[in-house]
Parts: C-alpha cells; sequence; structure tokens
C-alpha cells in the first residue's frame, strides 16, 4: 500500500510545486529498480505494479497540466516561465554552493557534519535513497533553468532550497551520532558526554540564527499585513 501512496502524494506535491516532477522521477527510476532487483515471480505482474504507480501520478496531474496548456500553451505554470528565460549553465557549481551557504548561514554544525551524515545513510541504510537523491538533485535541477536574478539568488532568502534544508539538518544528525560513536569508541562511558557537548553546541547554534534572523522576520510580518 505503501507505493500507490506515495504516488499520490507525490502527485500532490508535484501541484504544489513544479520541481515535484524531479521528485517523483527519482522515486519512479527507484520504483523500476526495486522490481528489477526482486527478480522473482511474474514479470507482467511487476510490469503492471510499475505502470500503476505512474497512472496514479499522471492522474494526480493531469488536471493542473491540462489547465496550464489551456490557458498559456505551456505544461508547467506559467510562473516557471517567466523565471526561466536567458542563458542556462548545466555545468554550473552555482546552487550547492548556495546550499553550502544557506547551510552555514542557518546551522553550521550540522551542515559541516551533513556529509558524513549522508554517507553514513547511504552506506547502513537498507531502505530507499529517494531522500540523499533529492537533496543532490533539487539544486542540480535548478542548474537546467535560466540565470535570472531570482533564480541565481534561488528565490528570496534562497527558499527554493527550502524543501531539503530540513533533511540536510536531518543528515547532521546522522553525522552528529557517528561523530559520537566514532570519538567515544575506546571510551563508550564518554559517549552520552560527548552527545550532549555537541547537541548542544548544535542547538545553540541554530537559537542564535534564529535571533539573528528575528529583525527580519518582523519587517516581513509588517510588509505582508500592509
Amino acid at each position: 500500500w505503501r507505493w500507490p501512496v506515495s504516488a499520490l502524494l507525490f502527485g500532490l506535491a508535484t501541484n504544489a510545486r513544479p520541481e515535484g516532477h524531479v521528485l517523483f522521477a527519482l522515486a519512479a527510476g527507484e520504483k523500476v529498480w526495486y522490481e528489477w532487483r526482486r527478480g522473482r515471480g511474474d514479470v507482467k505482474r511487476r510490469v503492471l505494479r510499475v505502470a500503476g504507480y505512474g497512472l496514479i501520478y499522471v492522474a494526480l496531474v493531469c488536471p493542473y497540466t491540462i489547465f496550464c496548456l489551456s490557458t498559456t500553451g505551456n505544461p508547467l505554470p506559467n510562473t516557471y516561465y517567466a523565471k526561466s528565460i536567458g542563458g542556462r549553465d548545466i555545468w554550473s557549481r552555482h546552487f550547492f554552493e548556495l546550499v553550502v551557504q544557506r547551510m552555514g548561514k542557518e546551522h553550521f554544525w550540522l551542515g559541516l557534519l551533513a556529509p558524513a551524515g549522508m554517507v553514513l545513510y547511504a552506506w547502513r541504510w537498507r531502505g530507499s535513497r529517494l531522500v540523499a537523491l533529492w537533496v543532490l538533485a533539487l539544486p542540480a535541477g535548478y542548474t537546467c533553468m535560466a540565470r535570472t536574478v531570482f533564480v541565481y539568488d534561488a528565490g528570496n532568502f534562497n527558499r527554493y532550497f527550502y524543501p531539503i534544508i530540513p533533511l540536510l539538518a536531518m543528515f547532521g544528525v546522522f553525522g552528529l551520532a557517528a561523530a559520537c560513536m566514532g570519538l567515544g569508541r575506546n571510551a563508550r562511558r564518554a559517549i552520552p558526554l560527548m552527545a550532549f557537548a555537541l547537541a548542544a553546541v548544535c542547538l545553540v547554534d541554530s537559537v542564535l540564527s534564529g535571533f539573528d534572523r528575528r529583525g527580519q522576520f518582523v519587517r516581513n510580518v509588517q510588509d505582508i499585513n500592509r
């Protein structure tokens, strides 16, 4: 039941933000890989499972796609094309650098530990790799868009990356756990103390970041109210 439900959620996500197509493409590729790896049972049934997965998604996104085609002649929302006028540089590292800068400003220590957490996740986790793939695919996807000013900055406050910032923080926690275990390998009793100290550093960093942005937050609320 998880596969049909996930296809439903991916369809809803795409209706909210067009980059959801990238997320579903990764999930569909993983579904195909999963069915191929199983390598047993009726091949026809496995093909039907993959096809059904795609059909659920298509059924969710088709109405909005048809609406866009009928009103603007393009399959994606008009705001996508308004922000995608100009040249492209698919080999650019700009958007990956923006993600690093964003994590450095908001959660420095978790951002520092996130790469180790991603490696740990890929090595130890036996389930889906979708989370790690999405973190890499979203900034890579933006390199396919034109480098307008708005896209170049990834939106106001780099908000285009908000779908992956919590995941990077999660990977930072994974990296924090790995660091604690690595430091305490020869001193098991010290692990809780080390974990507390490192977690406290990350927490203080997050709290201070919130205080730094409170003035900006108040100004934004005032703008919206006006």
